[in-house]
């Protein structure tokens, strides 16, 4: 998150893109920490989050809730599409 904050800080990012759950290739997912911090550095720092959230469906925690629902999600475009 260190190294993520600082390349917000220090370039013109307008939108930061990504997938919160099951990433692929790895197939890791933010814990509810990283989901927050996430939600704040884009509100300190003017970035909006696009959120693709197209695997939620599959989570099996019901409490894992998407970044848009941390505080500072104000900066969050959720996207939830689940590919054929």
């Amino acid at each position: 998150m260190a190294a993520l904050e600082r390349h917000f800080q220090s370039n013109q990012i307008k939108f930061f893109y990504t997938i919160p759950r099951f990433h692929n290739s790895l197939g890791t997912s933010y814990t509810g920490e990283d989901k927050q911090r996430l939600a704040e550095l884009a509100k300190a720092n003017d970035v909006y989050i696009v959120e693709d959230d197209y695997l939620a469906d599959l989570d099996t925690d019901s409490k894992a809730d998407p970044i848009r629902a941390y505080n500072g999600a104000s900066h969050v475009i959720y996207l939830r599409s689940f590919p054929k």
